[in-house]
């Protein structure tokens, strides 16, 4: 069991990673039979099929794909018994959520497309024949039997089992009431950042909002979307010893992300490559609606984000999503402090960024304890959020099949900045930033607890 002192309060939460590099390992849902779901075997975030894509697209030109054609052997050899599993649940309410399925069927359709680099299948006959009779199934039996909801909401404690799913993610020591009232905190001091930062105009943020998508944005192509992403990659990796202390940083660079992968995963991701070097995996689909917030995402998902995070750490800790997630999120407020952002519209996009972040603390406790239909989540981000519709639909999607995950962001974010204004606040003129980032960062990832009381060491050692 993973445990949060309550002297840390509301964003006191650590939580396992969400960013890329621990997709494919993502935590299940709860143990408990009563919040038992059918997510750890219907899944467009962590199912095998997705893993087994992230696999294949991640494979050079001259990869191993013979390699990956047995991986996806071994996966296939294991669908008798999940679709046992899953018809045996098919008259409960434990049933993945019908957005979460029809996800995974394009996933499915996107593995029975691929080819290696001399246009042949990706697999044998009879392995890609199993993988059709399962989207058979899944698509003729399954699918119609499914809700528009989330199946923790149908459990006989919603509350409980968000919180155990959450659990899987995070050592959460808050109630819901807690997580929301920190979202609406959070969503109310970042509206009136966005007001206060796009300019003259009407003076709600509803209204902001609302002019910010009718209108048209400029035209954009995928190229252009990574090579500003990588512009910015470059000044802040040019700027990474203002952060921490001088040590080496391995080279990062940006690719991006698969086409058909595009159509069902986030904006982007970070992963490491054999030689372990950082690389920024961006999603270049919709490019003209994905500029505004293209800077803070970079800075995410790099440097100051999780490439600098990964590098300081040299390997130590376990991987924990309120630190990573949550120092990931704080890099994006460093970013906009140390003025890498290369316009008025880029750091307009960290502040909707950070909206978009606060929302989560809402729409998670909506969908798997409230019972919110996927539309009113939608819904929701639309009137709270700067993301186009089809984002939010991204999101909100990820949101349903992985209960609790999403907390991370923001409640790490604001815990790690809270640490920050109390180490000023008793150290004064001797704070030394880049002193207590490392304080943060070079034990590794750990729960925010072991970082509060090794900042509070850190305070009584610093103090004169």
């Amino acid at each position: 069991m993973i445990h949060v002192s309550r002297r840390l309060g509301v964003a006191a939460v650590a939580v396992a990673v969400l960013s890329a590099a621990a997709a494919a390992a993502a935590q299940g849902p709860p143990a408990d039979a009563a919040c038992a779901t059918d997510l750890d075997r219907v899944n467009h975030m962590s199912g095998w099929q997705a893993g087994w894509l992230r696999r294949w697209d991640g494979l050079a030109p001259d990869g191993e794909a013979a390699d990956a054609a047995e991986a996806l052997r071994d996966a296939v050899a294991e669908l008798d018994d999940r679709e046992a599993r899953l018809r045996a649940d098919l008259d409960g309410p434990q049933t993945a959520p019908r957005a979460v399925v029809v996800r995974v069927l394009a996933q499915l359709d996107a593995v029975l497309a691929r080819r290696d680099a001399a246009g042949r299948p990706a697999a044998d006959v009879e392995t890609l024949d199993r993988v059709r009779g399962h989207r058979r199934f899944l698509a003729d039996e399954y699918l119609p039997r499914t809700r528009a909801t989330s199946p923790l909401a149908g459990s006989p404690d919603p509350e409980a089992c968000f919180l155990a799913a959450a659990a899987n993610w995070m050592a959460l020591d808050v109630d819901v009431a807690a997580v929301e009232a920190a979202g609406w905190r959070l969503l109310d001091e970042f509206g009136r950042e966005f007001v206060a930062r796009s300019g003259p105009g009407e003076a709600t943020l509803a209204a902001r909002l609302t002019a910010l998508r009718d209108a048209a944005p400029a035209p954009l192509s995928g190229e252009e979307l990574t090579a500003l992403s990588a512009s910015a990659v470059a000044r802040a990796t040019d700027a990474a010893a203002e952060f921490v202390p001088d040590g080496p940083l391995a080279p990062v660079r940006v690719e991006a992300m698969d086409a058909a992968a595009a159509a069902t995963f986030p904006a982007g991701f970070y992963r490491r490559d054999a030689d372990g070097d950082g690389v920024y995996v961006i999603n270049t689909s919709r490019a003209p609606e994905r500029r505004l917030m293209a800077e803070a995402i970079a800075f995410h998902e790099t440097v100051p984000g999780h490439h600098l995070q990964s590098q300081r750490a040299h390997g130590r800790g376990r991987f924990d999503a309120g630190f990573a997630e949550g120092w990931a999120t704080y890099a994006e407020y460093l970013a906009d402090e140390a003025g890498l952002y290369s316009a008025d519209v880029d750091r307009l996009g960290a502040t909707a960024k950070r909206l978009w972040s606060a929302s989560r603390l809402v729409v998670e406790p909506g969908l798997h304890v409230r019972g919110w239909s996927r539309d009113e989540a939608v819904d929701f981000m639309l009137a709270h959020t700067a993301l186009p519709q089809a984002e939010i639909e991204i999101e909100v999607d990820r949101y349903l099949a992985w209960p609790g995950q999403s907390l991370s962001y923001s409640l790490g974010f604001d815990r790690l900045r809270g640490l920050r204004a109390e180490a000023e606040a008793a150290l004064g003129d001797g704070f030394d930033l880049r002193a207590f980032h490392a304080v943060v960062l070079d034990p590794g990832p750990r729960p925010l607890a072991r970082v509060a009381d090794d900042v509070d060491a850190w305070i009584a050692a610093e103090r004169p």
